[in-house]
């Protein structure tokens, strides 16, 4: 199943329209829509790290996700850096709390531009500064965080859509919540009208569902790329040949994988085969560097997280900007 998640109404209203998703009457705790195949919620959390990460773990638990779901994060975030598009695919987040990183595996080649990503606990304002980062927003790193106890780092996509670059403090004072915003894609000016606390939240609303329409059908080829990349998962035992399978069953023996650790190389390798990426030319770097075999599970862990997983991404960076040359 496909679990996608926003903090506001108005970030989900376009995808709702788009995907005709319909409300969870049952669900009442937040809202949360479905659609008709089942194959797919969305559900609005609340703003902030504690409500996103509540949320989260309520919704993947209710589902009982694991390793046959996907989760794609949407939302809005505010520019920190001179980054030139208006929507992008994260490719690492930062806990603004603690400074703890975090990487999701983006085997999904979305063709979006990729930016790293902090989460704070409150809006950002201009006066803020010091962040090592492209762009600001208040769920992403809870909502990776919570989403970790069921998932792996490859069934996450968090995609950020940007509507401002931060507020001044006398907007913050006076209940002005959103500043004029160029969109670079199209060059135009959307000038939400601000002024009393009381038109403001109306008119960020727009603001944002506007933002959002603007890339809803690219958001919904990234679900249809979801839905493919899940369906030819579901039929595993096609995506490996038989020599394939028996050369990553070596590597679980010999890297002294835990059922765990194992389930996750598996499911790893089938969504980079998926992508069409080269996982077996860093499993035989691995034979050769003298990696593997491992003594034990502690050193196994280490091949799965800073070895195998690390040089496959290689190979999709690798690949992208490749792409990006003969574009």
């Amino acid at each position: 199943m496909i679990h996608i998640f926003t903090a506001l109404y108005p970030e989900a209203k376009p995808l709702i329209q788009a995907l005709s998703l319909k409300k969870r009457a049952t669900q009442t705790h937040y809202q949360q829509f479905l659609s008709e195949e089942g194959d797919l919620s969305l559900t609005i959390t609340g703003v902030g790290p504690l409500q996103a990460a509540a949320v989260t773990a309520s919704v993947l638990t209710d589902y009982d996700a694991g390793a046959q779901d996907q989760l794609l994060s949407l939302g809005t975030a505010a520019r920190l850096t001179t980054c030139p598009a208006s929507m992008y695919h994260v490719n690492k987040i930062t806990e603004a709390a603690t400074m703890r990183d975090f990487y999701p595996d983006m085997l999904l080649n979305t063709g979006l531009p990729e930016a790293s990503l902090i989460t704070g606990a409150k809006l950002y304002t201009k006066q803020e500064s010091g962040y090592a980062a492209d762009l600001y927003d208040m769920e992403a790193a809870a909502i990776y965080q919570a989403a970790s106890m069921f998932l792996g780092p490859h069934q996450m996509n968090f995609l950020r859509i940007v509507t401002d670059d931060g507020l001044t403090q006398e907007e913050m004072e006076t209940g002005m919540t959103m500043r004029t915003v160029t969109n670079a894609a199209s060059g135009t000016e959307s000038k939400p009208a601000v002024g009393t606390e009381a038109s403001a939240p109306r008119s960020l609303a727009a603001h944002v569902t506007d933002c959002v329409e603007q890339q809803v059908d690219t958001i919904v080829t990234v679900v249809d790329n979801l839905r493919a990349l899940m369906a030819a998962e579901a039929a595993g035992h096609q995506v490996l040949t038989e020599n394939e399978q028996q050369l990553v069953d070596k590597l679980i023996a010999d890297a002294h994988f835990s059922k765990v650790m194992a389930d996750e190389c598996v499911q790893l390798i089938r969504y980079a085969a998926l992508s069409e990426l080269d996982w077996q030319q860093p499993i035989a770097a691995l034979y050769a560097e003298g990696l593997v075999p491992t003594r034990d599970k502690r050193a196994g862990k280490i091949i799965l997280e800073r070895h195998l997983r690390a040089r496959i991404l290689d190979d999709r960076c690798k690949r992208d900007q490749s792409a990006g040359m003969k574009a």
